[in-house]
């Protein structure tokens, strides 16, 4: 749960961000 909470941080903060942590947690 902590890492999806700290995954939607990040794409708040930048969408941009957002795909490159998709991709890893894929």
């Amino acid at each position: 749960l902590q890492r999806k909470l700290r995954v939607v941080a990040c794409a708040v903060s930048s969408p941009a961000a957002d795909s490159q942590t998709e991709i890893q947690i894929k």
